[in-house]
């Protein structure tokens, strides 16, 4: 560029300019719920789009341009009851016993989900009933009348839905009969 100086005197003004380009990098993430990116200082946890701006050299300014997704992880909680005596499967293992069961497995992405359990055995009611009877009256169980001595096993389902075994050990006291003869004068009474 030619300039008029302040005496009428020509200038000349050569400008050598360099024009440093801004570079933009393009980063593609992916990472499990609760995991976390950092960019230019700045934590990232949700799935989405982002343009974090980091100072470059020369005064200029660099861009990064995230595209993050962020893949959920699960936790999935089951309560379950069995009555004694039985097993569940839960995660390649066969439980018997009350308790809480917790398994780790990984979704497609590779994060983690984990399986709980609340296993409560149910117990299997059992009693032992002695009884004594006369004969020709009977002892109701379950629907069920007995009449002959003896002992009995009788599985009845409780009311939670297990095994309820009752022992019924009975007597039968047999009905006396006799006879008695008497002999009484017209007359007179017994």
């Amino acid at each position: 560029d030619t300039l008029t100086a302040q005496f009428g005197c020509d200038s000349i003004i050569h400008l050598d300019l360099s024009v440093i380009s801004n570079p933009v990098v393009n980063l593609q993430e992916e990472i499990c719920q609760g995991e976390a990116i950092d960019v230019g200082g700045q934590s990232f946890t949700e799935s989405g789009l982002y343009e974090v701006v980091l100072p470059g050299t020369a005064g200029c300014d660099s861009t990064v341009v995230l595209f993050l997704t962020v893949y959920p992880t699960y936790f999935i909680e089951s309560e379950e009851s069995i009555c004694e005596g039985e097993t569940i499967e839960f995660a390649g293992m066969m439980i018997s016993e009350t308790g809480q069961y917790d398994t780790t497995l990984f979704t497609l992405q590779g994060c983690d989900s984990t399986l709980s359990l609340q296993l409560e055995v149910l117990p299997n009611s059992m009693a032992e009933i002695d009884t004594v009877i006369c004969e020709g009256t009977a002892v109701t169980i379950g629907g069920m009348d007995y009449t002959m001595e003896g002992s009995y096993s009788i599985s009845l389902t409780s009311a939670n839905g297990c095994d309820s075994t009752i022992s019924l050990n009975l007597e039968v006291i047999p009905t006396v009969t006799e006879e008695v003869s008497f002999s009484i004068c017209q007359g007179e009474f017994i």
